[in-house]
């Protein structure tokens, strides 16, 4: 898919948005809200920018739980080709011999994003989970 005009050219040079909140449930407001408008600003319909924000809650919400609120959430948002990356990395996970979908309503994601990747973060680097999702962008 070829995305074309005066806005994709401006977003095709590249961007790069990063939010660190506290691993806690009041930071999911803004993190929704954030990625929302960056799925709005990609010219995302309202279904599609409510699947980005469900899905991204979803998986912050599951990092939460999993770091039992000890720890931050990095929210990073950019292209992958015509696809909106979300990339949701926990740090301070309490168990690292958990796996990376432990607790992860995965069907639910799966069927709102075109991929879905887990990973698990080792030490020395913090331990963790880091979760990337890409959403289809039309073409304006």
């Amino acid at each position: 898919m070829s995305l074309t005009g005066p806005r994709w050219q401006a977003i095709e040079q590249g961007f790069d948005l990063r939010l660190g909140v506290p691993a806690d449930a009041a930071a999911l407001s803004v993190v929704r809200h954030a990625v929302g408008g960056v799925a709005v600003a990609l010219g995302m319909g309202p279904a599609d920018v409510a699947d980005v924000r469900l899905a991204v809650t979803e998986v912050c919400s599951t990092a939460i739980r999993r770091v039992d609120g000890n720890g931050t959430l990095e929210v990073a948002c950019g292209l992958d080709g015509a696809a909106l990356r979300v990339t949701v990395r926990d740090e301070g996970a309490r168990g690292a011999q958990e796996s990376p979908a432990e607790g992860l309503p995965l069907p639910l994601v799966a069927a709102l994003t075109e991929t879905i990747e887990l990973r698990r973060l080792k030490a020395p680097h913090a331990a963790g989970t880091e979760v990337t999702m890409t959403f289809a962008l039309e073409a304006a």
